[in-house]
């Protein structure tokens, strides 16, 4: 139990030795002490607090033990602040500044382990192709982000997303996932190869420093802007289009290109498409899914492809898990594909004799018609 916590500089520390803990009321905190001295845990009362010696490896169970013994109005109300080791008065008074309450420290103790699998260098990349019919090429690859674990066992992007969010960690996370991503990159040593990295527009607070970093990054590794499209990614709703398309315009001036992901999801409307100017939109891969069942909703893929083909924007169907799926939305005009039909993320890119294997189920795919092709008028991506 002797994982970390955040401390005032937003790290996790190790040594804290005792809680002072703050209740509701002085009925609260008197039950609190008699069951914790039962226990044989030593506490102690000042005009701070009620204190309680717990040692280096044991003040997580301690607070887990507190917490079992209130109600959640309690728990609520409960503040508690941590102490480190050699402690004087300005130690103690900077740790009750910093108390939290204990709900919100459950929360983050029950997250800590995203600290050791940031600083253990647990980040991996992985890519998934995106696949071009006609002519029948791998056209790019999307950078897509594994946590590992000290087991080796992989975390999913959005597990350690929604710890960072708890952790107030989002921004710091979507850097090294960056960084590490373009890092990946640069070890394929293959400057012809397009990639897709991903960015959140929210964590993002000056799009000059954004766009700056990122070029150094491309430096280290001999890349060219070019080769990079930044994707907008899924999980971020941000509503304000002025900050997103004030950076999408910095990316493109330095050479960039630009995608947003989701689209038909609700999150990017026509208007939007229209207003942001991506190079690139890849289309929510549940709608993907449900269209393969529902004529109406190929009828919004159809029409979502012709408006995107209209404005010099290239479309590309994501998610898609079936042979039934890839047909629809070839049939609906859709050129470029992206998912486990073709092949899942791996840490390296497709070798040749995978390669041919994805292409020639590919062509198979594309030369059994389907009825989506009503619906798209018969139209092709650029």
């Amino acid at each position: 139990m002797g994982k970390q916590l955040e401390n005032g500089n937003g790290r996790m520390t190790l040594n804290v030795d005792h809680l002072l803990i703050s209740t509701p009321n002085i009925l609260v905190g008197d039950r609190v002490r008699g069951q914790l001295e039962a226990a044989g845990i030593r506490t102690g009362g000042s005009e701070l607090g009620l204190e309680v010696q717990c040692g280096m490896m044991r003040w997580q169970l301690v607070a887990e033990s507190i917490a079992a013994m209130l109600s959640p109005a309690e728990r609520h109300d409960t503040r508690v602040a941590l102490v480190s080791v050699g402690r004087d008065r300005g130690a103690v008074h900077r740790a009750i500044f910093r108390a939290k309450g204990l709900d919100e420290l459950l929360r983050e103790m029950r997250e800590s382990w995203l600290e050791e699998v940031m600083s253990d260098g647990g980040l991996e990349i992985h890519f998934q192709p995106l696949v071009q019919y006609p002519p029948g090429r791998v056209h790019g690859y999307e950078c897509l982000m594994r946590g590992v674990d000290r087991e080796g066992r992989l975390i999913s992007p959005g597990k350690m997303f929604l710890a960072a969010q708890t952790l107030n960690r989002v921004r710091e996370l979507d850097e090294r996932c960056r960084a590490e991503a373009l890092r990946a990159c640069a070890r394929m040593a293959d400057d012809r190869v397009t990639f897709f990295v991903n960015f959140i527009p929210s964590a993002v607070v000056s799009g000059d420093e954004f766009v700056e970093s990122l070029l150094r990054e491309l430096q280290k590794g001999r890349l060219r802007a070019g080769q990079i499209v930044l994707e907008v990614v899924e999980t971020d709703r941000s509503q304000d289009q002025r900050h997103l398309a004030g950076i999408l315009r910095r990316l493109r001036k330095a050479g960039f290109k630009v995608a947003l992901d989701d689209v038909g999801s609700g999150y990017s409307s026509l208007l939007s498409l229209c207003r942001l100017r991506p190079d690139y939109i890849k289309l929510d891969g549940e709608l993907v899914r449900r269209a393969a069942f529902s004529t109406l909703e190929a009828k919004m893929i159809a029409d979502l492809a012709d408006a995107a083909r209209e404005n010099g924007i290239i479309t590309v169907a994501e998610g898609i898990e079936t042979e039934q799926q890839l047909k629809l939305v070839l049939d609906c005009g859709i050129r470029l594909t992206q998912g486990y039909v073709h092949a899942q993320p791996e840490p390296r890119l497709l070798g040749a004799e995978r390669l041919r294997g994805v292409l020639r189920k590919l062509s198979e795919v594309a030369h059994r018609r389907s009825g989506c092709a009503a619906a798209a008028g018969g139209g092709t991506e650029s």
